[in-house]
């Protein structure tokens, strides 16, 4: 019987071409999208877990008030590790892991300015999980100047030689020994680098005088190895005053704060995050997505099989003639569906080996497809595609197997096709496809509305033909004499210098409290700047009381600071004029400096966190990247000058920089790639909706064609037939788009809770997406109604 029911499927396979490519070509499209998603969210999930011990790998952050907020900390203070592990015996090990920025890379011959470079302690790989190629890797980051490599980078610098024991010079002055080189750092990792250098190396850069102080991060990360029952929540009740005891003398009120490594990815999103985290609603959208995708696949093969089914009526009506029961009648149909979904699903396959490299360049992830030995997921993948057949194909074969067979010799509509039931169940399929097609135009246009505002919003200083020039310590020697040379350009409006660009981060956090007080809960978190002189009028940052710094005022460096609107509110003022004047403690150094003036608010980090607290000093000793402002005129010339001043001045070390706002728009980096896959996989359902509707109209119009040849007989004009037909399709792609809105809404709104600075989600836009959901419906049924409308008559009404 099998055999037979097989024979018949691929007859009619392919004896109806056009509908039996629709259906497999909108099936393998739906299950390749969710194939692809779902190895997205496979790879999401395994952040971290190559670590052998990843379920015992804690992060030590801490937590801050100010006002009413809690402020949460990733980074933590030097001292933190080691002095949890001798209070507290559940931790058996810890590690400390600084990420210093960019560096100047100097091996034999070859240099280059690097950006992963990591310092963390010699128990770091006892900890973590890396695979050694060269080197024991227990004796790794043991010397005090040793360097570790990855794979990658020890190709770059060394080709095919052993690096072992070689020296390498970083920043034109510090030597480090390598001591071994490991396989490159997953990408299903929560931070990564090229170099991991020995900590204590620290002790011999400017870093190290904030290393002994409790009341000062600077890009140090804690993590810690714990046994077995590790509870966070009651480690966190039991370290609460922890804090307290070791930093009482600076005025901080912190609390611990721990985050399993195993959580970081998708549910960590503090302050000073190692790398941008994914989240869980993102998966869950995207999920969603995938899942809607398929679903209108499955919809447009119900469709399509009911559409069609009046073509095989006779047949159907024959064999119950001839004694066959509805159940056999049903097994023949699900046995159809089921070919055409593993036929789907070969060629799904074969999509996605073919698209999988671009989608992994587009989300900038490494996916694959390792099936070996993995019988498990080869069978759940095999029952799936066999129920999504079934699940496809039950409705048709419940419908077909309903004809009665006296109806069907006849000639008359087979079951009342078209009719009550039937007839409901075909518009709640087209409601379902297109209420599914205008939520994702919706969060496609809300998701391009909000990059776009992230990327024009004003961030209260000038970033247009600013270039970002990275400096080392030599260039801090020569600064004003190179300064005095790039502004001598005549393309070159202006140059300044600092810790960094308003956005790069160089910065220290610190804890603020007025002077003289002495209970705790005065403090609150502040962000520390260093810059130059002239470094506000330069980006031209508006000061709304007191001043700027001058040279003229010699106090100004060290023993003054420049705060911005927000520090004025969180010290209490109303009025920024009262601040001036006035002298904080400051956990940074213990120093007390002065308040000399206040800006406006500016953002120097993305738009997703909310403007917090910050200081400004003059201090030449942290000056890590020069900041030139040029004319947009000759651009390519003016650079070139700046590049011969470089060389001029340093002609041993690389030119390298960077556009200030290219910088900026890297911060939403993960969201325009979340953006692109979401306007590809909405362009797809929308497309699959597209192919259920022109489905749905062939089924209308081949109900219909003897009405309509009898209203072409009797004179109406193909205008009202065209009408006739698609009205009925207005009004429910109309009820689609009003079920939609609040679906839309809701999960956009979500999404956007993630910006401290965001659109608000307005009716125009659910016009366009209506309004555009409806002008693709009535192009898909135009194409089917004017082929209908302009049939010739006798050919429908030759029989009757």
């Amino acid at each position: 019987m099998l055999k037979n029911y097989l024979k018949i499927a691929f007859r009619n396979l392919l004896n109806q071409k056009i509908y039996s490519t629709i259906k497999i070509f909108g099936l393998s499209i739906g299950i390749s999208a969710c194939v692809l998603v779902a190895l997205y969210i496979k790879q999401d999930l395994s952040y971290d877990k190559y670590h052998k011990n990843a379920a015992q790998i804690y992060r030590i952050g801490f937590s801050s008030k100010e006002e009413s907020k809690t402020f949460y900390m990733a980074q933590s203070p030097a001292l933190l590790g080691q002095t949890l592990k001798n209070i507290y015996p559940e931790i058996k090990s810890y590690s400390r892991i600084y990420f210093s920025g960019r560096i100047l890379f100097n091996a034999g011959s070859k240099k280059n300015f690097e950006d992963r470079i990591a310092y963390a302690d010699s128990t770091f790989f006892r900890i973590f999980s890396y695979d050694a190629l060269v080197g024991d890797k227990t004796s790794f980051l043991k010397k005090t100047n040793s360097i570790v490599l990855t794979e990658s980078m020890a190709k770059k610098y060394f080709g095919n030689q052993n690096p072992l024991g070689k020296l390498v010079e970083i920043d034109g002055k510090f030597d480090y020994e390598v001591t071994g080189v490991i396989k490159d750092v997953p990408k299903n990792s929560h931070f990564s680098f090229d170099f991991i250098a020995c900590y204590s190396s620290l002790d011999k850069q400017p870093v190290s005088i904030y290393l002994p102080q409790w009341g000062a991060t600077f890009g140090s990360y804690t993590y810690i190895l714990t046994g077995n029952g590790f509870e966070p929540k009651e480690f966190e009740k039991k370290a609460v005053n922890f804090f307290k005891a070791y930093t009482e003398m600076v005025n901080v009120d912190w609390k611990i704060n721990v985050t399993p490594m195993l959580d970081i990815h998708l549910n960590s999103h503090l302050d000073d995050e190692i790398e941008e985290n994914s989240s869980v609603l993102k998966i869950i959208i995207l999920s969603a997505i995938a899942m809607f995708i398929l679903i209108l696949a499955g919809i447009n093969f119900i469709n399509l099989s009911i559409a069609r089914s009046s073509k095989r009526a006779a047949e159907i009506g024959v064999r119950k003639v001839l004694g066959a029961f509805k159940a056999q009648i049903i097994e023949q149909f699900l046995c159809e569906s089921v070919l055409f979904s593993l036929v789907s699903f070969l060629f799904s396959c074969i999509t996605v080996i073919l698209v999988l490299p671009s989608f992994s360049q587009l989300i900038g992830l490494e996916l694959g497809l390792n099936l070996n030995n993995n019988w498990i997921t080869i069978l759940l993948i095999f029952i799936g595609v066999i129920l999504l057949g079934v699940f496809t194909g039950l409705s048709p074969a419940l419908i077909i197997s309903s004809y009665q067979p006296a109806k069907v010799i006849k000639g008359n509509n087979p079951s009342g096709i078209g009719k009550g039931n039937i007839s409901n169940l075909r518009r709640g399929l087209v409601i379902l496809q297109f209420t599914i097609s205008m939520v994702l135009i919706t969060g496609t246009i809300i998701v391009n509305l909000q990059l776009s505002y992230l990327r024009n919003y004003n961030m209260g200083f000038d970033k247009e033909y600013m270039i970002v020039l990275p400096t080392y310590e030599k260039v801090g020697k020569n600064y004003e004499s190179l300064k005095s040379e790039l502004d001598k350009i005549p393309g070159v409006l202006s140059t300044t210098a600092g810790g960094g660009s308003p956005i790069s981060g160089n910065n220290f956090g610190a804890s603020c409290r007025p002077h003289g007080v002495s209970n705790l809960e005065g403090s609150f978190p502040i962000i520390i700047s260093s810059i130059d002189y002239d470094y506000m009028n330069h980006f031209g940052v508006k000061f709304i009381a007191g001043r700027n710094f001058s040279k003229a005022f010699s106090t100004d460096f060290p023993n003054a600071m420049v705060i911005n609107e927000k520090m004025v509110k969180s010290l209490g003022f109303t009025n920024p004029q009262d601040a001036i004047g006035k002298s904080y403690f400051i956990s940074l150094n213990g120093f007390t400096p002065k308040i000399i003036g206040v800006t406006k608010d500016f953002n120097s980090t993305s738009l997703h966190n909310e403007i917090g607290s910050q200081v400004f000093m003059v201090n030449p000793n942290w000056f890590s990247e020069f900041v030139i402002k040029i004319k947009s005129e000759n651009l390519t010339s003016t650079i070139d000058e700046m590049k011969g001043v470089w060389v001029k001045f340093f002609p041993k070390y690389p030119f390298e920089y960077n556009f200030l706002d290219e910088s900026i728009d890297k911060l939403y980096k993960s969201e325009e790639k979340y953006s692109q896959v979401i306007f590809i996989f909405s362009t797809v359902a929308l497309f699959i909706a597209c192919l259920g509707l022109l489905g749905l109209t062939s089924f209308i119009t081949e109900l219909r064609k003897k009405e309509i040849g009898i209203r072409k007989v009797l004179g109406a004009p193909i205008k009202n037939i065209i009408q006739i037909i698609s009205g009925e399709f207005v009004i429910l792609v109309i009820i689609a788009n009003i079920i939609a809105v609040p679906v839309a809404y809701y999960f956009m709104n979500k999404w956007l809770e993630d910006f401290a600075y965001r659109i608000e989600i307005s009716w125009w836009i659910f016009i366009l997406s209506g309004g555009i959901s409806l002008l693709i419906a009535l192009a898909t049924v135009s194409f089917q109604t004017i082929k209908a409308a302009t049939a010739n008559p006798v050919d429908s009404l030759k029989y009757e």
